[in-house]
């Protein structure tokens, strides 16, 4: 696969808000055990059910296939399977969280970063969708 890279300004993608390869989160990597993760997942689930479990959630009527095939909240590993794209689209929806909530947000997807980055995920690098899933 060839790729093309586009050279910005680092100031222009800060403004923009873009990052010029999807491999590469706003996150800093972080491991965490298994038992960690599954507590970090369980937590986060609680905290973001009201805000994207209407779409996110696979038994309601008002899931998204969009959203649901991104991360469904009824699953365990509902955060295992995001691709980078729906990680870091993810990361910048939790502005609107509490501090609190959002740095166990961060933690979590800087865990599920390093998953990805180490092919540990559900998914395979490759496997990055266009669509991103998250509404």
């Amino acid at each position: 696969m060839i790729r093309t890279v586009l050279v910005i300004p680092y100031f222009l993608i800060t403004l923009s808000g873009f990052w010029t390869c999807s491999n590469q989160l706003p996150l800093q990597s972080q491991a965490v055990s298994d038992g960690q993760l599954v507590s970090l997942r369980n937590d986060v689930k609680e905290i973001i059910r009201p805000e994207c479990g209407s779409c996110h959630t696979s038994t309601l009527p008002t899931a998204k296939p969009g959203a649901v095939a991104a991360f469904d909240l009824v699953k365990d590993d509902w955060s295992g399977n995001m691709t980078a794209n729906q990680l870091q689209g993810f990361a910048k929806r939790i502005r609107d969280f509490s501090d609190s909530s959002r740095v166990k947000i961060e933690k979590l997807l800087a865990a599920e970063k390093t998953k990805w980055e180490h092919g540990e995920g559900s998914r395979e690098k490759g496997e990055e969708n266009s669509g991103g899933g998250i509404p």
